[in-house]
């Protein structure tokens, strides 16, 4: 199992790296048609949007995954050890409940946005948005493992990471 979420995991980075590419390529095509060529290319400037919209929201939770957001240790780390492990049993849960928010208030974006089409690109918004419901499943994804990786932790081992964090 572990290796088939690890396999996820790289899946979702390498599709972060294909889209920072696309938007590379497609801002480099921009400029060479604006200062060589004297024209434009009149989605560019629409699919760097929706690209930039879908690389973002793909990386909140691979950002929390590997633990790089801003998190509550000032607080947490002035916690004995043992409560500590609550602490950070609660800050998952609290993701947890982010990711479900995003997916059901997408829902209801979805349902409006199926009859809106972008301007440029011409292809319905709800595929835009669609990346809200990814990143929220997946946020809830990476909430579970690491709540499950933690109750699995022995008891001792927990007190003892818990407490080199002071």
């Amino acid at each position: 199992m572990n290796d088939l979420l690890r396999a996820m995991d790289k899946v979702v980075e390498s599709a972060v790296a294909a889209i920072f590419a696309a938007m590379v390529i497609v801002g480099a095509a921009q400029i060479f048609y604006r200062y060589v060529l004297g024209g434009s290319l009149g989605w560019s400037h629409e699919f760097q949007r929706f690209a930039h919209i879908w690389l973002v929201f793909i990386v909140i939770p691979i950002a929390y995954n590997y633990g790089a957001h801003i998190g509550m240790n000032i607080i947490s780390n002035r916690f004995p050890p043992k409560m500590h492990y609550g602490f950070e049993l609660v800050i998952h849960s609290v993701w947890f409940l982010f990711g479900l928010g995003v997916c059901v208030y997408t829902l209801d974006l979805m349902e409006v946005a199926q009859r809106q089409t972008s301007s440029s690109l011409r292809i319905p918004m709800h595929y835009v948005y669609s990346v809200f419901l990814f990143s929220g499943g997946y946020t809830m994804l990476v909430a579970v493992r690491k709540v499950v990786k933690r109750l699995r932790t022995p008891v001792d081992q927990r007190i003892v990471e818990a407490g080199s964090l002071e």
